[in-house]
């Protein structure tokens, strides 16, 4: 093999086409079956969708899920490895959480107490409700408060102000997943950035 200009750019290619995929494939294994993919894009719409639902209420929570699982099904660069990564994390912790509340029912018999402790309970409810008329207390009180909330996010604009500030937070934090993968890929440290 004689080195020459073309030789060594044909090798410059083959090296650099190299690197170039490990970036993408940071952190993949690569014998990754149907079945754990499936997972991992469920993975991130439960994680990403019942997270919106606690913050936002049941329309982001189904905007957040679906589009996390969107990301994580299409997108190879590096929002699609973190939805990916936090669908591993959910389906992981999951299972371990799964796992550790059957052992936990077997051993103590959790679900039993559980289902005795709510049968005592509404038994006495509907004891002590026999005019019927704490039902129609509580939806009232319930209606009222209601309203009393309504009237302080239209006056106060609260959960407008908390979706903004989790916008520019999630923003933020792309934006710092970005610069890393970009530096991570084109070979660039902060070393190199600070002494040009």
């Amino acid at each position: 093999i004689k080195l020459n200009a073309s030789n060594l750019e044909e090798h410059n290619k083959h090296i650099m086409g190299e690197k170039i995929q490990e970036c993408h494939n940071l952190g993949k294994d690569p014998v990754i079956d149907a079945d754990s993919e499936t997972q991992t894009k469920v993975g991130a719409g439960l994680l990403f969708g019942l997270s919106g639902l606690l913050l936002g209420g049941p329309i982001i929570g189904l905007l957040a899920g679906a589009g996390a699982t969107y990301v994580a099904s299409n997108d190879e660069g590096p929002a699609g490895d973190a939805a990916r990564a936090t669908g591993e994390f959910a389906v992981t912790t999951g299972s371990k959480v799964g796992e550790a509340a059957r052992e936990a029912n077997e051993e103590h018999g959790v679900l039993d107490k559980i289902k005795k402790a709510f049968s005592h309970g509404w038994g006495k409810v509907q004891e002590l409700d026999k005019d019927g008329k704490m039902g129609e207390k509580a939806r009232e009180t319930v209606h009222g408060a209601k309203q009393k909330t309504v009237e302080f996010e239209q006056k106060h604009h609260v959960m407008e102000n908390l979706l903004t500030g989790i916008q520019h937070g999630v923003n933020f934090l792309l934006e710092k997943v970005r610069d890393v993968t970009s530096e991570t890929c084109s070979g660039n440290t902060s070393n190199s950035k600070s002494s040009s």
